[in-house]
């Protein structure tokens, strides 16, 4: 029996796309189906070509198959495209702000788990988002995105007032915050601070 003298040609015109996958059939066909003639050796290959996931457990043939299957990327490994508008936020006092610290903000605001942030007058470059920097996420928490060394923290407090009340007695809350608020290097208050929600 003669040798098959399969061809690219051949896989092409059965509808094999011009993919690595005509090369790849070419070398199998020609080790382990080398007594096949070409109109046996194409009709096998019609029959993958319609059906490859009916070749997956054959050890021969299952490259193949793979090959001709679409590929899923798992979702852990597509890559996310960056929102190139960027989340909006507010910068406090642009012009006490060092250029760093803006670019890793106007980065970090591109970020598809960004909603909106803001800027502090203080900010300079950190680790990924700037320190004095805040940036809102939706789903996901960036665990050390502003640094890991010494501890900068930014609270919230929540106060169920009227925003009226809030701008009527503007100066009385500046005052408490003032007054309630250490601030700088070595800033802290004589004796401890007890309250329940601190327990």
């Amino acid at each position: 029996m003669s040798k098959l003298k399969l061809q690219g040609k051949d896989l092409r015109k059965i509808g094999y796309p011009e993919q690595p996958v005509i090369g790849l059939a070419i070398q199998i066909f020609h080790k382990h189906y080398k007594h096949y003639s070409v109109d046996e050796a194409t009709d096998l290959l019609k029959r993958i070509l319609a059906q490859p996931e009916g070749y997956t457990d054959d050890e021969v043939l299952k490259p193949i198959a793979y090959a001709l299957m679409p590929q899923v990327v798992p979702e852990h490994e597509k890559e996310i495209s960056l929102n190139q508008d960027g989340a909006p936020f507010t910068i406090f006092g642009k012009q006490f702000i060092e250029e760093g610290a803006l670019n890793q903000m106007y980065t970090a605001a591109k970020l598809p788990i960004a909603v909106a942030g803001s800027l502090m007058p203080d900010a300079h470059s950190g680790y990924g988002l700037p320190i004095g920097g805040v940036l809102a996420t939706e789903g996901a928490v960036i665990p050390y995105g502003v640094g890991v060394d010494i501890g900068c923290r930014m609270c919230l407090s929540i106060y169920p007032l009227p925003e009226n009340d809030l701008k009527s007695r503007n100066n009385m809350f500046g005052n408490l915050l003032l007054q309630h608020t250490k601030f700088g290097a070595g800033g802290e208050f004589a004796g401890n601070k007890g309250h329940e929600v601190l327990d």
